[in-house]
């Protein structure tokens, strides 16, 4: 790969299909992206008797390293008014034990903001600068569930937390490879960072903390519990660390 036009162009192959050659500039257009950093030169060659522009593809790995590593700074938390509160906390009442995820979408307020409104003796919340000290206690985990919502669509993934570290050349924070989870976060874009445990009224309780980034809707999630059994006892103290841990820590917002 060559980066925008420093270098010359290999030949494009001349592929043919039923309908005849095919227009590879389809891909992307040259005009409006050759001035990015990920902008890549692939080829050039003649199709249908006319010059093809020159090709662009977008490569994963550059995109992250050109583009998503670079400067950028956290929002501001969402904090919910006195007003708010009371809002989400009717609601809370009516409802036990249900995750902000999903509250949000029943009451038509920022995952974020509901979790900031959650009675003190249930949760804890931090801000994104100390995600490493929370990030440690979840490690030990024994098998939780990491939640990812996106739009209307919400991945699970059963599996132990990696540890990590801050990459040396960017400001990722990379996962290991031990586990079936493993990535690539930024917490320095994280605004708050809860942790909560909400009785749901039937003798079980939604252990879990999330990641927020001022947006409204959560990064992600890792829950230890909810509608199934409740964790071995072992289990239960290392969800108590973390909220003793989270508490020791520098709240995000004032609990109206």
């Amino acid at each position: 790969m060559t980066i925008g036009d420093n270098a010359a162009a290999r030949p494009c192959p001349d592929k043919r299909y039923k309908n005849g050659p095919v227009d590879r500039r389809i891909l992307l257009d040259k005009q409006r992206f050759q001035n990015e950093p990920w902008y890549v030169t692939t080829c050039v060659g003649a199709v249908g008797g006319d010059i093809m522009n020159k090709h662009i593809i977008k490569t994963t790995a550059f995109v992250l390293a050109a583009v998503w590593a670079g400067g950028s700074s956290a929002a501001d938390p969402m904090c919910a008014s006195a007003e708010q509160a009371q809002q989400i906390r009717d609601f809370y009442a009516d409802n036990p034990g249900t995750a902000p995820v999903r509250a949000a979408r029943q009451i038509r307020m920022p995952e974020e903001l509901i979790a900031s409104a959650i009675p003190a003796e249930h949760a804890a919340g931090t801000g994104g600068e100390d995600f490493a000290e929370v990030w440690k206690v979840i490690t030990t985990w024994e098998k939780p569930m990491t939640v990812i919502t996106k739009g209307a669509d919400v991945f699970e993934v059963f599996s132990a937390i990696p540890s990590g570290e801050r990459s040396t050349e960017n400001q990722f924070y990379n996962l290991g490879h031990d586990h079936a989870l493993s990535g690539h976060l930024r917490p320095d874009l994280y605004t708050s960072i809860y942790a909560y445990a909400l009785p749901r009224g039937d003798g079980r309780v939604t252990r879990a903390v999330f990641f927020y980034d001022g947006s409204g809707p959560s990064i992600f999630g890792v829950v230890m519990s909810g509608r199934g059994p409740a964790p071995p006892d072992t289990e239960l103290a290392k969800f108590d660390e973390l909220m003793t841990v989270v508490r020791s820590l520098p709240p995000v917002c004032a609990n109206p």
